[in-house]
């Protein structure tokens, strides 16, 4: 196995996918990161040990112990400088302390992690891949939480100026930073599947698999076979939809990574998802029972406390927009809504200071930013 590749997945935002990519399982992906930072005696491949093992606790329903992992690289964010490797490694760790406001850690911990990535992303002294990788780890963390809202257009819309031919990624002058195009095909598919559209999020995954080989990579596998699943789903393909559960199940019991199916176990439904765990490991479903016990109501609770805290248009405010969309004036939103001239300019000036836009923005475009939820927030 190529070293210098080695190491590079050890500095990566996730080292574990890396690794899983790398290797056939955990335990190989471990024992070689093991050797290869015995051999370099480097602080980066030490960190990112470390950061391999919190994502591995974290998969495996750990939660406490992936939380200490992680908070030991984020606590030294302040003392990083012009290294963007450790920057790298920095946010993955903070990306894994988001993921955990599902699971009860502290808001003051997972709220220092977000305000970092949401930094990051706008840092122009940083380079230009970590400026990409934060963007996507944000869009991400939002997505987990059902915050739809907080994705970017860029994401949204798949614009990564690369395509696949004979079943490689070409890059143009203002691609996504190759070290990144991974990522955001997966956030791409897991946004397009969650607003409700499986169709484009099936052919984001297929282009993906052209490119990447993803069934080399557990991890990634995993979670692109469970997108699948609740695409067909969507789309009422049941045999299809049972098909991708199993695949992915198969591959979480192989490694034990319980966490992955517990979170989505209430959208297939417990029974079935336990059904076909225990044709591979009947401790599985203990295991992720215990995660999924209470995971949806923790996570509802969190989403509504986040509209309140990040301004959510008021009905009022929504329905006063979309007639100024369609032309409207101030004067003709008062008769339609039976509203003082007064009130709706209160009402649009809230909207806009929600929104952080001003008049010149192009209205239908910013609600189109507003108004997206993810599916399963809706059952």
């Amino acid at each position: 196995m190529d070293e210098k590749f080695i190491q590079e997945a050890l500095e990566c935002e996730n080292p574990y996918i890396a690794g899983m990519y790398i290797w056939k399982n955990g335990k190989q992906a471990r024992e070689g990161f093991e050797e290869i930072t015995q051999k370099k005696k480097q602080e980066s491949c030490e960190v990112g040990l470390v950061l391999f093992d919190g994502y591995a606790s974290f998969y495996g329903g750990n939660i406490a112990e992936a939380q200490k992992k992680a908070y030991r690289i984020f606590q030294d964010r302040k003392n990083i400088k012009n290294n963007e490797t450790a920057y790298i490694q920095c946010l993955g760790a903070a990306y894994l302390l988001e993921l955990m406001a599902r699971h009860g850690l502290e808001e003051g911990k997972w709220k220092e992690a977000e305000n970092y990535i949401e930094e990051l992303a706008k840092d122009q002294s940083v380079s230009r891949r970590c400026r990409e990788a934060a963007q996507l780890y944000g869009a991400m963390s939002s997505m987990a939480l059902a915050m739809m809202s907080k994705v970017p257009m860029w994401i949204r819309n798949k614009e990564f100026g690369v395509c696949c031919i004979h079943g490689k990624p070409y890059y143009g002058e203002k691609s996504i930073h190759p070290g990144n195009l991974a990522t955001a095909f997966l956030t791409s598919a897991q946004y397009l599947s969650y607003v409700g559209q499986p169709i484009e999020s099936l052919n984001v995954i297929e282009e993906a698999q052209q490119i990447y080989h993803l069934d080399h990579n557990s991890i990634f596998f995993t979670y692109l076979e469970i997108l699948k699943a609740a695409n067909y789903g969507q789309l009422q393909l049941l045999e299809e939809m049972k098909e991708s559960l199993e695949a992915a199940i198969k591959c979480i019991a192989s490694e034990k990574l319980w966490l992955i199916i517990a979170e989505f176990a209430e959208d297939f439904g417990r029974d079935t998802v336990n059904e076909i765990l225990s044709k591979y490991c009947k401790e599985g479903t203990a295991q992720v029972d215990r995660l999924a016990d209470g995971f949806r109501q923790r996570l509802n609770t969190l989403h509504k406390t986040l509209e309140i805290q990040n301004k959510t248009l008021t009905n009022q405010e929504r329905k006063i927009l979309y007639l100024m969309a369609d032309g409207y004036s101030d004067t003709k939103i008062a008769e339609e809504l039976h509203l003082a001239r007064g009130t709706v300019k209160s009402h649009m000036r809230n909207a806009y200071a929600k929104m952080g836009i001003d008049k010149n923005v192009k209205i239908k475009d910013a609600l189109a930013m507003q108004d997206v939820q993810a599916v399963w927030m809706k059952k």
